[in-house]
């Protein structure tokens, strides 16, 4: 059987430029000791969709963490029916599904917009249309990662 290649990841420095240069207005910061990638920004799903103010955490080797911060989420009690973790996260992706040598920009962001669109879809219809499974994570799952 043949191994599995060793990928590159890439230092939060490379992210936060890639960040900044698509979304020249949004703000990021590198904190905790430089182990740790803050990113606050806005995404429009579609043309006739409202913005959202997105927050996204990421500590290289951790998932990417992804809040919408406004306008408050109508969230169900179930929060796994719209592929939400019970901190209100957003399960963008199965874990083998975004490595550490992707950029966040081409992954992580265009998956937030489109899991907004989904969430748009869903208020009006009552249905979740974005597919995917949601693993079971329990929220002390989540706060190991200490984000």
């Amino acid at each position: 059987m043949a191994a599995i290649p060793q990928t590159k990841k890439l230092n939060l420095a490379i992210q936060e430029m890639h960040l900044k240069h698509i979304f020249p207005n949004s703000v990021t910061r590198i904190i905790n000791k430089h182990s740790e990638l803050e990113w606050d920004g806005e995404l429009t799903p579609s043309h006739f969709s409202q913005s959202y103010s997105i927050q996204m955490n990421y500590r290289i080797g951790k998932r990417p963490k992804v809040q919408v911060v406004a306008p408050e989420l109508d969230v169900p009690q179930k929060c796994t029916e719209i592929h939400m973790f019970g901190d209100h996260s957003l399960c963008l992706h199965l874990s083998q599904e975004w490595r550490a040598d992707m950029l966040l920009e081409k992954t992580i962001i265009p998956w937030t917009s489109e899991w907004l669109l989904h969430y748009e879809l869903w208020k009006i219809t009552g249905k979740w249309h974005g597919g995917g499974l949601h693993p079971e994570i329990k929220v002390s799952d989540l706060e190991e990662e200490k984000y």
